[in-house]
């Protein structure tokens, strides 16, 4: 189930649940973690990484908490 999330700047930004064909897709294409992550915001958002790019820090931290709720196991007391 999507969700809708508002960044700073007051524009809304829909958040679709990651599937398994972008995580194959981000470690084929991605090197690093931290790339990985964007790629999965770009696609999770349907964001260019230029957009991204664009965001501010607390608009990214954000959007990768909520990336970070779907990769988190239900029940986890990490």
């Amino acid at each position: 189930m999507s969700k809708i999330i508002k960044l700073s700047n007051g524009n809304e930004v829909k958040f679709n649940p990651p599937t398994a064909g972008m995580l194959r897709r981000s470690m084929d294409m991605q090197k690093g973690e931290g790339s990985r992550a964007f790629y999965m915001i770009g696609e999770c958002t349907n964001m260019s990484l230029e957009e991204l790019d664009n965001l501010s820090l607390e608009d990214i931290t954000l959007l990768s908490n909520e990336l970070n709720n779907y990769q988190t196991p239900s029940g986890s007391t990490e």
